[in-house]
């Protein structure tokens, strides 16, 4: 199964889940208003379900970004993008010619991390070339520099999320504060529309309240990953400009041998 066809296929199960669970929760929170028209108040989980459909979404929204945080704080483990097992030895043993050092490169602990992947395909390009240091940085600048990008974009789903859970919540709140002034302006009976109005509207202020909820924590998820990557993009720079510093050292070094021993 392809790629676009599993995100169709994950696209239509949820339309699926949702459109048979909005209808269940409108029920639901019908029959809490009218339980709490009953008992004259309402407990947390009455007043969630009195929420309506938009909780389910938001809901939704919440495991989802739970899900891409954890998912996220294991990708983003020190040993998959710097390992310091390899940028040690990217300190002590990478020197010399371009492609002897590339294939030392792929035999040190952590080759497969994103630091390794970045200074093995620069040192390839590089090899190919075979100019001045200037450009050797600028290769490894440029690798670098698409690496962190892709890390970065990773986040874009939690950045998503904490955007749109609050306008979710407004909109909750906007078709609740409808509905409630419309049962009010239809009721027969003068005598308790404030009553019913002031209901209503702390009812359908339950989906901002909600939506606020998910949104800050999500935002604070955010900025945690972001803040790790920032620091691994720092470590990749060093691990970089180690790197040009060993290869054209001892680069240096074998041609005042060979100028020596002519």
């Amino acid at each position: 199964m392809s790629k676009g066809v599993q995100i169709r296929y994950g696209i239509g199960m949820v339309a699926c889940v949702l459109g048979t669970a909005i209808p269940v929760v409108a029920q639901s929170s019908s029959s809490a208003q009218q339980q709490a028209a009953d008992d004259g108040k309402l407990s947390f989980l009455e007043l969630l379900i009195g929420g309506g459909p938009v909780m389910i979404i938001l809901g939704f929204c919440s495991v989802l970004a739970l899900t891409i945080f954890f998912e996220r704080m294991v990708a983003l483990r020190r040993s998959v993008i710097v390992p310091k097992k390899f940028a040690e030895a990217v300190s002590t043993e990478l020197g010399g010619e371009p492609r002897a050092a590339c294939e030392r490169a792929r035999k040190c602990a952590g080759s497969e991390s994103v630091l390794g992947k970045v200074i093995i395909s620069g040192l390839e390009k590089y090899a190919e070339e075979q100019t001045g240091p200037d450009r050797l940085e600028k290769i490894l600048e440029d690798h670098a520099a698409r690496a962190v990008r892709k890390l970065r974009r990773s986040l874009l789903s939690l950045k998503v999320i904490a955007t749109i859970t609050p306008l979710l919540g407004l909109l909750g709140t906007v078709y609740g504060m409808i509905t409630t002034f419309q049962t009010v302006a239809t009721s027969a009976a003068g005598f308790g529309k404030v009553s019913q109005l002031s209901e209503g509207i702390y009812e359908a202020l339950v989906t901002t309240a909600s939506g606020l909820t998910i949104a800050v924590p999500v935002l604070v998820m955010h900025f945690f990953l972001l803040r790790k990557i920032d620091g691994y993009a720092d470590d990749i720079e060093e691990t970089c400009e180690e790197t040009i510093e060993n290869l054209y050292s001892q680069e240096k070094a074998d041609q005042e041998v060979r100028g020596a021993t002519a």
